[in-house]
């Protein structure tokens, strides 16, 4: 049954393929994920793909393709629903978006890597030492503990079974237990040696193939224990000790929607904690059951503004700040027209970050002129008029307006801010 169902996606991923190549300034077409690697199941599986694109004459030439493109990706969707927002890059901007550290690109966040269409492109590889490639894959890392939390809510066994798993690809790197990305099975048997939960493992088998229980809780419950003691026992680089004072519930804004958040922090061993914890987070939205060195990690790693935007100064002041180096992190991390492609075409998916895109980037600059972090999007609203004038950024009502309006403008922005923080490669690679 898994031969047929990934002849059947990538078959249907062929198709969408060359409906992208008939636009005529597509390079190559390449699917990612499990489509890549062999691993599909039927209808859960989404299709990712990475299309590669010709250089543009303009930046307003750059537009009217991917305004183009955007029409084209609605087109398929309504055919092919299973159809995620696609990442976009020439050829330049597909070396800098695997190479740089400060990109999110990464062969284990892609699992594979399967031409469709067009030309042979190669993926590049990290440039950092064996030792330290892993970290880069630590945003990602952070993408799957964030998203867990709602897809347990939604009882959606297979996601979280396929978020808990990407977090154990990252965590085995960095114990050097494995090498590069690895297949859902090798990452199953290698959990097996850390575990005696036989039973567990597989169900989570069953359910990656789509086999999912009829009564799903316990499973769920054990994977986000699984999930907290992958997460709690990353190795470290930097210190992420948080003092004793540290409330067991902290509530924050989480930039840069700025949408409440409760954070409830549990010892990882303590099982009556731990089921406590679940109960709540489980019925509560908006709620993430996690240790204290792992938040502490979150605003270091993945998004330190909000270390910002916790709503109690005691609770703040109890986690480490995250210093100068997490932020230009944080900043040089979405400084590419990838990123900024990414956004535009999921406008209108259960990815839509429209309203989020323009204050990530002011917020940005905020930082670099005036060191200044908003706790609110009123806040942050309010310096960028004491120091620019006027907001610039009108609102985007889909993808049409984004491509037309927002994204050579914010091209710009992120031109002058890749200069300022020393990606100069960004802006020149991008240029057209």
């Amino acid at each position: 049954m898994s031969r047929t169902v990934d002849a059947l996606y990538r078959g249907i991923a062929l198709a969408v393929a060359r409906g992208f190549a008939s636009l005529g300034f597509v390079r190559s077409v390449y699917a990612r994920r499990s489509v890549a690697c062999g691993e599909a199941a039927l209808p859960r599986s989404d299709i990712d793909l990475t299309v590669v694109i010709e250089p543009s004459a303009s930046l307003a030439d750059e537009a009217e393709r991917l305004l183009a493109l955007a029409r084209r990706l609605r087109a398929l969707r309504r055919i092919v629903p299973v159809l995620g927002p696609p990442e976009v890059a020439t050829l330049a901007e597909l070396d800098l978006w695997y190479r740089a550290p400060w990109f999110p690109g990464s062969p284990e966040r892609d699992r594979g890597w399967l031409r469709l269409w067009g030309d042979e492109v190669v993926r590049p590889p990290v440039d950092a030492a064996p030792a330290d490639a892993w970290r880069q894959d630590l945003p990602w890392f952070f993408w799957a503990w964030q998203g867990l939390p709602d897809h347990v809510r939604a009882r959606r066994v297979r996601t979280c079974c396929n978020l808990v798993l990407d977090m154990l690809n990252v965590a085995l790197l960095g114990e050097g237990a494995v090498h590069g990305p690895q297949r859902r099975a090798a990452l199953v048997d290698a959990w097996a040696k850390r575990t005696t939960e036989a039973a567990q493992l597989e169900q989570v088998r069953a359910a990656l193939r789509g086999r999912v229980p009829a009564r799903p809780d316990a499973l769920l419950r054990w994977l986000y224990g699984q999930s907290l003691r992958i997460a709690h026992q990353l190795p470290d680089a930097v210190s992420y000790d948080v003092a004793r004072s540290a409330p067991l519930r902290v509530a924050t804004r989480v930039p840069f929607a700025y949408v409440p958040r409760t954070y409830l922090l549990v010892d990882p061993d303590d099982a009556r904690a731990v089921d406590a914890g679940f109960d709540e987070m489980r019925t509560t939205k908006r709620t993430f059951l996690t240790t204290p060195r792992t938040l502490a990690r979150y605003f270091r790693e993945r998004n330190p503004w909000e270390w910002w935007c916790v709503d109690d100064g005691a609770a703040r002041d109890a986690l480490p700040v995250p210093d100068d180096d997490a932020v230009l992190r944080a900043i040089r991390y979405y400084l590419h027209r990838v990123a900024l492609r990414r956004f535009g075409l999921a406008i209108g998916t259960g990815a839509d970050r429209r309203d989020t895109v323009a204050p990530q980037y002011a917020q940005a600059r905020l930082w670099l002129e005036r060191r200044l972090v908003a706790s609110s999007l009123e806040r942050l609203l309010e310096a960028w008029r004491e120091g620019h004038g006027a907001w610039p950024y009108a609102e985007v009502r889909g993808s049409d307006e984004f491509f037309a309006r927002a994204y050579p403008a914010l091209c710009r922005e992120v031109g002058e801010l890749a200069a300022r923080v020393g990606v100069a490669g960004a802006a020149a690679k991008s240029a057209p």
